[in-house]
Formats: C-alpha cells, structure tokens, sequence
C-alpha cells in the first residue's frame, strides 16, 4: 500500500532567530568574554569550531519549541519504507506534508540549526582574518579549511530541503539585514561545493588528524561532499572526477561484515566518510542534549533510538515498567513494501530488520540488557499485520550497557552520516547517468551486491538496479526522501504527489516577517 500525503501549509522561523549579531563596542567588558579576548589561540579557535560541530546532533535532538526527532519527522517518517505507530491509535505517517504541530515545530529547528551551523562556521572565518592571533600559518590553513566544510554540510542540508534557500557566506553583524534573500538553487549548489573543494585543499586526512581527533572533517570527506553535491546539480562529470579521486586516495573502503559498519564499538570505521560524534552523558539528562535548551551546558549525547526504535517494552510477560511520557511516544517501524525489497540470501536483511524468530535483546529503563528473547512481530502496535521493526543501528550487538544512558533512554552509537557504501552507489548513479552503464553496474554487482552475499541484479534497467540497491542499502539512513526527490518519482511513490513535494514550503507568515526578502520555495 502507498502512502497518502496530505498538503498543509507549514511555517517555521526565518533567519532572525537563529543569527546572533555582535555589537562592536570599543570597550571590552571586564567580567564577561568577548570576541576581542576570546579568539587569539588555536585552542580558541577549536572551541570555536565545536560550536559549529555542535549542531550536527540537533538535527535530532533540539529543543526549540519543545520539539524533538526533527530530522526523524521530515526526512525518516515521510518516506517508503518507514511508518510510525503510536500506543493512542493516532493516525500512522503524521509527517511534514500534513501540518501537524510536531512536523511544523521539526521544520522550524531545522532551519534554526542549520543557519546556526552556519553563522558559527562563519564566525570563526571572520575571526581568523584578525592580524593578531596566536596561531600558526598551518592552524589558520586548517581551521579556514574545517569551518568551510562544516558551512558547506549546512548549506548542503538547506539546499536538499528548501532548494532556493539562503546562501549565508559572512556573519551578519546590522539587524536590520538579518532577512536574507533566497538564493538561485545552482547557485546554493555552487556555493556547496565551492566551501568542499576549499576545504579538501586545506584538511588533514584522517591520519594526519590522528586518533585524538577522529571524527572531524577530512580532506577525503569534503572531496566525497564535493561529489555529492554534484549529483545532486547533476553535473556527472564533476561527480564523477570526484568520486575516482577518493575511490583511487584508499582512504575509505568497504567494511567487509555489513554488520560492522553500524556496531556501536566500530565507530568512525573505515567506511565512515563523516559521522555525528556522540559520548556518554555521565549525569543521565538525555533531555539536554543540546545547547538550545534553557540550561545549555551540553553538545549532543547520543541518540534516542531505544525510545523510538526498540519494542523492548511491549514484549509480552517482559514488559519494562518505566514512568513518564517517553512510552507513548512515536514509535518508528519498517514499512511491508521494505521488508519485501529484500532478496532471500540478502545478507543486510538481518542488520537492517528484525524477521520472526530473531534473537532480540532489549534494554530496559535501568539501561541494562534484557535477557534474550525470541523476536515476533506481534510485539508492534498493529500486532504484526503489515511490517516489522527496524534493526539497523540496533540488535543484540549494540544492546550492551556501555552503549545506553543510565535510564536506557539514549545509547551513543555515532550516526554515519555519509559512508563509503553510499557515495559507491552515487558514484554507480553518476556513471549511468553519463552513459557508463558497465561501470556503474560493476559498482553495484560486484562491491555493493558482493558484500550483501547476491549475484548480479536481474532488474533490466540499470537506473532501476541503482534506485532499489540505495533502497536496500541506506534504508533508515535519511537518505530515501531526498532520493525520492532529486529522481522526481514522488508519484509512483505516494498516492497524491504533486510537483509542489520536490522541495518543502515556506510559510507566507515568515516571507511577511521578511518584509518579502524571502521567498517561497519552488512551486509553493
């Protein structure tokens, strides 16, 4: 069965709420730290750049508006292959498209977190042209480098969900010209790419890093980034130069288990190309994890999987009596048309979902495993009708105590944001898309369908073969609404697409809060 979209107007906040302009006074406070005192060292500066790092993990834990999972609601629950239930019989797929609070509420942080993403990166650039900074010729390289890639992958995100959205390259310090103007779409991409290819020139590579730094941008990662971008302007050329460039640097490669590339004790493996970093939250306030909310001493912790994922407390005579509201949140499953997808012999189908007679251990409030239990789909809300619950970044391999919050609530398994599987399959598609059918299907039949244990695709069509592998492949990975998108098959997807859906709305509330500086999105 297809989804049903129903079309709502949305609205979230414009650019005034996420920018903090600065006042240049001449007198420097004497109990407080200003821009003036605070940027002069490198170590300023780094602390500086995790500011803008920060903001990675907001996309799914923000408290703007008091609303959480915003990435999940716009990117995760609109797609094919995901659905949510929820324990009060409301309707399933309450997502962006049907104006519900939530959903509205996840539009407006996403915005707010990606402009301040953004002003950060961009605040360190406009503090490294200062004359007198303590710092060498070689941090100011790498420090320019890192905040370009970091306002490239914000941009890129605002470019793949709002396609005219503001191209924001300098701190804006006047008030009055905080309502920034929508830019062209090839012009966002543009500038995408132009921060990627900078910063691939001046990043360390992951070695060059070394192990105490593991997880910020690299120079193989911007040039992946300057790749995708490319897909994504449809300029195979470029995208393809990009991807041999780091497909021949040997920085990345395939995880030879499909299993390990989502273990919780494998993280920033080396199919990892870019991952949100998560550490433990040692005094177990999973609500604050975030610098938005009103106590702020804290970046991302982790990831609320357990509550959203897991059906640990449904398990018949093994129910987990925990308190408060969490266990009546939306809970998130596999759609049937997903769990078909999967070939028999596909080796990413028990990673991926649970199928009946699975081992499954759950974690319970205590944050401690479960004993183990025989998987049934009866355990979901529909009691199994149609569907089954996701595995990916789950499973008895990641049920272990050291990966969960003291509650069980969270657990820190870093999300791979960006992995070498996936750009494979980009690349697979630019090639196809250039007219190098050959070479993009050796790229799925012999790396991708190789390692998931399948010979080659029967499918005729080798853009067909490319779209269900990325299918298979990234399933719960955020990628799948994007792809729906950019391939502009929304309406064999959905029952009531319109060409509207290619990007998200702005709301005319906020284009009247810009004095009609900005404007709506394409089509809206």
């Amino acid at each position: 069965m297809r989804k049903f979209i129903s079309i709502k107007l949305l609205s979230f906040s414009i650019i005034i709420t996420t920018f903090f302009g600065c006042n240049d006074l001449d007198l420097v406070p004497l109990n407080s730290i200003s821009e003036a005192v605070y940027y002069q060292t490198e170590e300023d500066f780094d602390g500086a750049m995790y500011a803008s790092y920060s903001q990675l993990g907001q996309f799914w834990e923000t408290f703007l508006g008091l609303s959480r999972l915003a990435i999940q609601r716009i990117v995760l629950a609109s797609d094919d292959d995901t659905f949510i239930q929820h324990p009060a019989n409301t309707p399933y797929d309450r997502h962006q498209f049907q104006g519900v609070f939530e959903s509205e509420q996840a539009l407006q942080n996403l915005f707010a977190v990606i402009y301040k993403g953004i002003h950060r990166a961009n605040l360190v650039l406009k503090m490294l042209q200062k004359e007198d900074l303590e710092i060498s010729d070689q941090a100011r390289t790498r420090l320019e480098a890192e905040a370009k890639f970091l306002r490239g992958f914000f941009h890129f995100q605002a470019a793949k969900l709002w396609g005219n959205a503001p191209i924001v390259a300098e701190v804006i310090d006047d008030y009055e010209s905080l309502a920034v103007a929508n830019s062209d779409p090839n012009a966002l991409l543009d500038q995408v790419i132009s921060d990627f290819e900078a910063a691939f020139n001046g990043l360390p590579t992951k070695s060059e890093w070394g192990d105490a730094k593991v997880g910020r941008a690299t120079k193989w990662a911007a040039k992946a980034y300057a790749g995708k971008a490319n897909v994504w302007k449809k300029d195979w050329a470029a995208a393809n130069s990009a991807f041999q460039a780091v497909e021949a640097s040997g920085a990345f490669k395939l995880m030879d288990n499909f299993d390990d590339v989502f273990a919780w004790d494998l993280q920033n493996n080396d199919e990892s190309i870019f991952e949100v970093q998560s550490s433990s939250n040692s005094d177990n306030n999973f609500w604050v994890l975030d610098d938005n909310h009103p106590e702020h001493v804290k970046a991302s912790q982790g990831m609320l999987r357990p509550f959203h994922f897991d059906p640990s407390w449904r398990v018949a005579g093994n129910e987990v009596s925990c308190g408060g509201a969490q266990w009546t949140n939306e809970f998130y499953a596999a759609t049937q048309e997903l769990v078909d997808m999967f070939e028999p012999g596909d080796k990413r189908t028990a990673v991926t979902i649970y199928s009946e007679g699975d081992d499954y251990v759950g974690v319970g409030c205590n944050g401690s495993p479960m004993g183990e239990l025989t998987y049934t789909k009866e355990w979901m809300h529909n009691g199994g009708s149609s569907g089954t619950n996701i595995k990916k970044y789950r499973g008895p391999r990641n049920a272990v105590a050291a990966n969960h919050s003291l509650n069980g609530g969270v657990d820190y398994n870093n999300h791979r944001w960006f992995r070498y599987g996936g750009m494979l399959l980009l690349h697979a598609e630019s090639l196809i898309q250039s007219g190098d059918t050959a070479g993009g299907l050796d790229i799925i039949n012999n790396k991708i369908r190789a390692r998931a244990g399948l010979g080659p695709t029967t499918e005729s069509s080798a853009l067909q073969a490319l779209m269900d592998e990325r299918r298979r492949e990234l399933a719960f990975e955020y990628h799948r609404m994007f792809d729906i998108q950019r391939w502009e098959i929304g309406a064999q997807v959905f029952d009531n697409w319109d060409s509207r859906l290619r990007y998200f709305p702005i709301s005319q509330a906020d284009i009247d809060k810009s004095g009609g500086v900005l404007q709506q999105s394409p089509g809206w």
